[in-house]
C-alpha cells in the first residue's frame, strides 16, 4: 500500500494558499503555510481538521476548533473554519495595521471572493468595529454588509463604531508675504509722520 499522506497535505497547502491569497498582503501569497491541528482527515474532496486548529501564512492566521476544506478537482471551493469562537487575524497592506475578527463559523467561498462570518460576528479595524449575526465581505470590491438577527431580537441588531480619520493633519499652508514694488516709496505706518 503507498503511503499518500504527503500527497494530500501537498494538496492541502495548495488548498489553503488560494483562500488566504485572497486576503492578504502580497507577499503572503509566497510565504509556507503551517497547519495544526490534533488530527486531519481526508474524505474524498473534503479534509477536516480537528482540535486547536492553527492555520497560519505570512500575516494570515486563523485560530478554529475545526477546519474544512472542500475541493473539486484540484481547486478550492470553499473553507469552513468553526469554534466558540473561531478567530482570524490579517494585514491586508503593507503600512495598515491589523484586521481581526471573530465568529462562531468563517467561511470563504473561492469562486466570488466572500468571506462570510455567522453568528456572534465581530470585524475590527483600527479600532473601528462592526458587530452583528451576520457580516459579510465582498473581497473584489472591498465592500462590507452586517445584519442583525430577525424581530429584533436581544442583541440582535448591527452595532458599528467608526473612529475618525486618524491621518496627520497637515496645518495650512502659510499665506506668501505681500508683494513689494520697489517703484513705489515706501509708505510709513499710519499715524509715524
Amino acid at each position: 500500500m503507498l503511503n499518500r499522506k504527503p500527497r494530500w497535505r501537498w494538496l492541502l497547502a495548495a488548498l489553503t494558499l488560494q483562500a488566504g491569497a485572497a486576503l492578504a498582503l502580497p507577499e503572503d501569497q509566497q510565504q509556507p503555510i503551517h497547519i495544526t491541528a490534533d488530527s486531519a482527515v481526508q474524505e474524498n474532496t473534503v479534509v477536516t481538521y480537528r482540535g486547536s486548529v492553527v492555520v497560519v501564512q505570512g500575516t494570515i492566521r486563523i485560530n478554529a476548533d475545526q477546519v474544512v476544506i472542500y475541493h473539486e478537482k484540484g481547486k478550492l471551493q470553499r473553507a469552513v473554519a468553526t469554534g466558540k469562537p473561531a478567530r482570524f487575524q490579517e494585514q491586508p497592506e503593507v503600512d495598515g495595521g491589523l484586521i481581526t475578527g471573530s465568529a462562531n463559523t468563517l467561511i470563504y467561498y473561492n469562486a466570488d471572493q466572500r468571506v462570510e462570518l455567522l453568528q456572534e460576528a465581530f470585524v475590527d479595524r483600527d479600532k473601528s468595529t462592526v458587530k452583528g449575526s451576520r457580516i459579510e465581505y465582498l473581497l473584489p470590491s472591498k465592500t462590507v454588509r452586517a445584519e442583525g438577527t430577525a424581530n429584533n431580537q436581544p442583541g440582535g441588531r448591527v452595532e458599528m463604531v467608526l473612529q475618525p480619520n486618524q491621518a496627520k493633519q497637515t496645518p495650512p499652508p502659510t499665506p506668501p508675504a505681500p508683494a513689494t514694488n520697489s517703484s513705489q516709496p515706501a509708505t510709513p505706518p499710519a499715524g509715524t509722520n
